[in-house]
């Protein structure tokens, strides 16, 4: 299994070493927040780059549950499955990451197997880069839910398949 699984495996890795130096580049660049008030300087790390907008709100709800009614707007998952990573004294920004990246590499993995079940090597390959290089899927790197579905459905596809 682990042998068919390289290819997956390496390109999640080279995938996310891009996300990562493309997020730190972007940190170092312009280390700012975004506020109501305009742009102000911010004392950001790696991880900042890594988790805008919604992730903060992941990162909120796998640090302290549903503690505010705006809240329920977002999916409980995610936050679910961060939280024991935040018990063990992760930070939350970087346990909603942390979580989110390796439901990409389920994903990846999950999904080249459809494609290695359905059409043989060369697709799984060629698909799997499509999928890689496809440009939403930066949000596979950073703290969002886009990862989980990806990996709950093609790792469906995958068991049904076979």
């Amino acid at each position: 299994m682990l042998s068919r699984s390289r290819f997956p495996l390496t390109l999640w890795l080279a995938t996310r070493i891009a996300i990562v130096g493309i997020a730190g580049l972007g940190v170092f660049l312009w280390p700012h927040l975004y506020t109501a008030q305009g742009s102000v300087p911010a004392d950001l790390s790696l991880v900042d780059g890594l988790c805008a907008w919604d992730c903060r709100s992941y990162a909120a709800l796998a640090a302290h549950g549903y503690d505010r009614a705006l809240l329920t707007n977002f999916w409980p998952m995610l936050p679910l499955y961060a939280r024991p990573l935040v018990w063990l004294h992760v930070s939350p920004v970087a346990a909603v990451v942390v979580v989110a990246n390796l439901a990409s590499l389920v994903a990846y993995v999950a999904v080249y197997h459809v494609f290695l079940l359905v059409e043989g090597e060369a697709a799984a390959r060629a698909g799997l880069l499509l999928f890689a290089a496809y440009p939403f899927a930066f949000f596979f790197g950073v703290g969002y839910t886009e990862p989980l579905m990806v990996a709950a459905g093609a790792g469906a596809m995958w068991l049904a398949l076979r």
